[in-house]
């Protein structure tokens, strides 16, 4: 049953039957919470930090302009079941974010409410990443268990970086797909 799919097995938590499988079009231009909202589902995200931080080196070529950017942390949960966390990082904005309306509101909905530009394009990688200790705590899965990695980089009509974020989720319920015509 568990090589067909039918059922899950977690070590020192025993056997489920498998839940259906969240798909991502990754095809199309929508949020990562959106793109779970999209299908129905029951899709919630905890804000787990909020913060403004100096510019990541990795990202000042990205973000040239911006000494500081924020930063955000939030759990998405399917069913109140983790299934992903992202960290997101953008540029700060004049006026303070809401710890609700930061919790509440996919990334480019804050974006394009607080700039009044249009997000036009994201470029998306996905790749193997494994569990670290914090990743551990807050997904709930094991040390080292595989993760997809996804990094996305958004950006305004004008050309300006808007976000970059990477998404760590659980692969176990979840898939991506690309339709080609």
């Amino acid at each position: 049953l568990t090589e067909q799919g039918i059922v899950e097995r977690k070590q020192g938590k025993g056997t489920y039957i498998s839940g259906k499988k969240v798909a991502h079009g990754i095809n199309v231009m929508r949020s990562f919470h959106e793109s779970l909202k999209q299908q129905g589902l029951n899709a919630t995200m905890r804000l787990l930090v909020k913060e403004e931080v100096p510019t990541p080196e990795s990202l000042q070529s990205l973000f040239q302009m911006s000494r500081t950017l924020t930063f955000i942390s939030r759990l998405h949960l399917v069913d109140n079941d983790p299934i992903a966390v992202g960290y997101s990082h953008f540029p700060a904005f004049p006026h303070e974010l809401s710890w609700e309306e930061t919790e509440k509101e996919p990334t480019w909905v804050l974006l394009e409410k607080a700039t009044q530009h249009h997000i036009s394009r994201s470029d998306i990688a996905i790749r193997l990443a494994f569990a670290d200790k914090g990743l551990v705590d807050v997904l709930g899965t094991d040390k080292n268990a595989p993760l997809f990695l996804l990094e996305r980089t958004s950006w305004f009509e004008n050309g300006q970086c808007a976000e970059n974020s990477r998404f760590f989720i659980r692969p176990e319920r979840y898939e991506f797909i690309l339709s080609n015509s």
